[in-house]
């Protein structure tokens, strides 16, 4: 498992983004939009979560979206994610039902979440796939993640 820390990592995650919609939106809510998405390398109730990254939704219509990372795991997370993979606990993410603009980011917010075994992402190098699915209005249901 040790081999997979060894790797020069630019980005935390590989994010390939995929909006699952029933009708078409309204042009109310296209334009640029912003989803944190936040994580945890723990399953307990009380763990703390961090930033990730955000995705940045560029047209709801269009399926045009980017995940633009926090930054690079620090040592300490690396060692977190490496033993959490070992006790085949949990990683965790989650994220708001609605975009937010960044005067509002701090608000307390509806989430949608979801986990892969910590392990999974470990051998997989760091590489996950996330698909959000959106209603017609363009609050989030739902989100899946595949390592």
């Amino acid at each position: 498992m040790a081999a997979y820390f060894d790797v020069n990592m630019l980005c935390l995650l590989l994010l390939i983004f995929s909006l699952n919609f029933v009708s078409s939106f309204d042009d109310e809510f296209e334009g640029l939009q912003s989803l944190p998405v936040d994580h945890s390398f723990q399953s307990s109730p009380d763990s703390a979560f961090t930033r990730r990254g955000n995705i940045i939704i560029r047209s709801f219509k269009m399926n045009k979206a980017h995940f633009s990372p926090a930054g690079q795991l620090t040592p300490q997370e690396k060692e977190v994610l490496k033993s959490a993979a070992g006790r085949n606990d949990f990683y965790r993410i989650k994220i708001p039902v609605r975009p937010v603009s960044s005067a509002h980011e701090e608000e307390s917010h509806n989430y949608v979440s979801t986990f892969i075994l910590a392990c999974q992402l470990y051998e997989s190098g760091l590489s996950d796939l996330l698909t959000l699915n959106v209603d017609q209005s363009g609050e989030v249901v739902g989100v899946t993640m595949s390592p």
